[in-house]
């Protein structure tokens, strides 16, 4: 599957959606919907149940830099490497 740069990108009513289940708490962007099993923030995208992380981080087009790791299990800020 070929997957296209426009693929990638949310639309402004995906990110309106998406950004409404978020509360932006000092650095990090908590998820205020479901979780998976293992509690890892998950939306309905496409069709498909999607990790809202890893949406973030492909939209954004962010490489994790930041030299300590979020803890916070809820935050889906795509510049918080995971802890």
């Amino acid at each position: 599957m070929n997957v296209t740069e426009q693929d990638r990108l949310l639309t402004s009513e995906e990110a309106e959606r998406i950004f409404e289940k978020i509360t932006f708490e000092k650095d990090c962007w908590i998820w205020n919907a479901s979780v998976n099993q293992s509690g890892v923030p998950v939306v309905k995208f496409r069709g498909t149940t999607t990790a809202v992380r890893g949406l973030m981080k492909r939209h954004y087009r962010v490489i994790e830099a930041r030299a300590k790791a979020c803890k916070v299990t809820d935050c889906v800020n795509p510049a918080h490497p995971r802890g």
